[in-house]
């Protein structure tokens, strides 16, 4: 099996930045997809205190669950995510 993402960017910034971006849901995961490779247009749908949809180039993505966790030297975030990539494609990821 293989992977239809992988990849890695590299943004040099502290943890208190990325916890204030952390606290505009919407704003810091449209910033972050448009960073994936393949992606030319990225729109925030919807966002809520746990949630974002973003429609893209290639489909609709939805988050939810998004939970965050922000320590002195660690931020965490987790989410469930599905992605209806076109009309044949959609994945569900933990």
């Amino acid at each position: 099996m293989s992977a239809w993402f992988e990849g890695c960017n590299e943004i040099e910034c502290t943890l208190d930045a990325v916890a204030r971006s952390l606290q505009d849901l919407g704003e810091h995961y449209a910033g972050v997809v448009s960073l994936m490779p393949g992606m030319t247009s990225v729109e925030l749908v919807e966002q809520g205190s746990d949630l974002v949809i973003i429609r893209t180039n290639e489909g609709l993505m939805e988050r939810t669950n998004i939970d965050r966790r922000v320590d002195d030297e660690l931020v965490t975030v987790e989410f469930d995510e599905k992605y209806q990539a076109g009309s044949k494609v959609t994945t569900t990821t933990h």
